[in-house]
């Protein structure tokens, strides 16, 4: 099985080849809290490395606590890509390449 580190450079070369599909949506069933927070980071840092485009990402409700605790005071963010908590996403996150118009 893949490692969270090794997901996360997968998904940022989704994200750099491809504009679609946008969100790119990610289920995280079995996933804890922490877990979650250490591929958002993961994600995020590889994007960085390969320059593939990241303005957002939506965080499910379940996983809401431990981002908050790990990433400070609203408004969320890391490394320069803003972090929202979605109660409408669950277990799940969504990767957004391009700002989400009107916010």
């Amino acid at each position: 099985m893949a490692r969270l580190d090794e997901i996360a450079e997968g998904l940022s070369a989704v994200l750099q080849l491809s504009p679609e599909p946008e969100p790119l949506g990610i289920d995280l069933v079995g996933h804890s809290p922490a877990e979650v927070t250490f591929l958002i980071r993961a994600v995020v840092d590889a994007c960085e490395r390969r320059g593939a485009p990241l303005s957002l990402i939506r965080v499910g409700s379940v996983f809401a606590s431990n981002v908050v605790r790990a990433l400070g005071p609203e408004p969320l963010q890391y490394g320069g890509t803003k972090v929202e908590l979605a109660s409408d996403l669950d277990r799940r996150i969504e990767l957004h390449r391009f700002p989400i118009r009107g916010r």
